[in-house]
């Protein structure tokens, strides 16, 4: 009798890593579209042209098309006579009679040959409206993590396993999400140009088998703000490339100038395993099928994001993160628990609002050990005290605030920043009912660990 071969068992139960839907090997690299003859359509008019159609990182995310028309064609009279027409009017983009999508014509080239310019924020190629089984996407700029098991062919032709899937699965839709297999070499490249490039493949597969591209982009939204709060800093799925029986059926090209460029910032997922990633998963969704909990949820990881990417500079990242506290304390403390009512719910000082937050997260007041610059700061009793003084005195222009505010050091303030950080990334998995480990930014660590369990969760571990 022959013995089963563990190693080909092995292979038949690992699935295969996904696939990227556009070939993307440098950072910022032009998507090539297409390249040919198209069509655009303004009302009754259709003109005939010829050009070249791609997806572009700068200046903007998004499809942008060049047009080569001859002297004297309806299309460059009518854009070279009437210049208001030809910025205002949204066009009708057709290849090979298929419409994908509406564009604005944004510039001219009549120097030479005659060359119109283009943008499309909507850009479908293929018949956007036939449903499919599966659907396919990149992600680009998303950080490294550990997760199930997946399986494909190395260069040199052999089986090569990788501990990468992470899997979300809640409502109608299933999605897995795979590292490239040269995502180290992709991440270095991305790191020292800084900018796009594509490091994860995805596909969603649906619970009834049949996905449509316009009911899919209406939930979209849910994921694209779980991966902001997840990566710390905007990414989102990109190049939805729904497939039938194997066969692309269309892809869809639209930007999303909410993902942003790289730079590194810290995040309480920079850690190896996320062991508890499907139980945030549906804690999410759980937010966001309730209207009011979801325009909270959008609202408080948009400070968050803003205030973590410092897309404000110091000190106004941390009048972000402190109006980022605020509504967390009302909509935890005082909209859901009702631990506080009526004016002294809207009179509690900011310090005090902070202190009733963290107290839910099991977490000391104090200034951690590493903030020793914070620590410096005179009169200042704690951690939410600091971060409430020197917000004040950022929003407050009276002399003595200022002279006060010069006085603290450049590293208190950014330490004071991380605090807050800190406090709203624990509310914010607390409130998730997250209870897995997570990266703690005050303990100076900026390099990826294995991270520490959720601070409420230590008693559970300790009994």
């Amino acid at each position: 009798m022959i013995e089963p071969n563990p190693f080909n068992e092995l292979a038949k139960s690992t699935p295969d890593r996904c696939i990227l839907p556009v070939a993307m090997k440098e950072p910022n690299e032009i998507i090539e579209i297409y390249s040919g003859e198209f069509a655009l359509k303004l009302g009754d008019n259709r003109f005939s042209v010829s050009g070249d159609i791609t997806f572009r990182w700068y200046p903007y995310i998004g499809v942008t098309f060049v047009a080569y028309t001859q002297k004297d064609t309806d299309l460059s009279n009518q854009i070279f006579e009437n210049l208001t027409i030809r910025f205002s009017d949204v066009y009708e983009l057709y290849i090979q009679d298929v419409r994908c999508g509406d564009c604005k014509i944004t510039g001219y080239d009549f120097s030479n040959r005659h060359e119109i310019y283009g943008t499309s924020n909507d850009f479908v190629k293929g018949e956007r409206n036939i449903a499919v089984n599966e659907v396919i996407f990149a992600v680009p700029n998303l950080r490294d993590y550990l997760g199930d098991s997946v399986k494909d062919v190395n260069e040199d032709g052999d089986l090569h396993f990788e501990k990468t899937r992470l899997t979300l699965e809640c409502g109608p839709y299933k999605i897995v999400l795979d590292k490239l297999s040269n995502y180290k070499e992709q991440k270095d490249k991305l790191e020292e140009a800084t900018g796009y490039l594509l490091l994860y493949a995805g596909k969603v597969t649906s619970s009834n088998d049949s996905i449509n591209l316009s009911h899919f982009k209406k939930w979209l939204p849910r994921l694209n703000h779980f991966f902001y709060f997840l990566n710390g800093i905007r990414t989102a799925p990109l190049f939805l490339t729904g497939r039938h029986e194997g066969q692309n059926i269309w892809t869809d090209y639209s930007g999303n100038d909410h993902i942003e460029s790289y730079k590194f910032t810290l995040s309480w997922s920079n850690i190896f395993f996320i062991d508890e990633l499907t139980q945030l998963w549906n804690s999410f969704n759980k937010l966001w099928d309730d209207e009011s909990d979801r325009d909270f949820i959008i609202t408080a990881i948009h400070w968050y994001i803003e205030a973590n990417t410092n897309s404000a500079k110091i000190e106004g990242s941390i009048i972000l993160i402190q109006t980022a506290l605020e509504l967390l304390y009302n909509w935890l403390i005082v909209e859901k628990q009702e631990q506080i009512i009526g004016d002294d719910a809207k009179n509690l000082r900011a310090e005090n609002k902070i202190r009733m937050l963290i107290f839910q997260l099991k977490i000391s007041a104090k200034i951690p050990a590493h903030f020793s610059e914070l620590s410096k700061i005179l009169n200042i009793q704690d951690g939410p005290q600091a971060l409430a003084n020197i917000r004040n005195a950022l929003i407050h222009g009276q002399k003595q605030k200022r002279e006060d505010l010069n006085k603290i050091s450049l590293q208190a303030k950014y330490e004071a920043l991380q605090l807050g950080l800190w406090y709203v990334e624990l509310t914010l998995l607390f409130i998730l009912g997250y209870k897995g480990k997570y990266n703690n930014r005050t303990t100076g660590n900026i390099w990826r660990n294995s991270g520490s369990l959720v601070p409420w969760m230590l008693d559970n571990q300790e009994s």
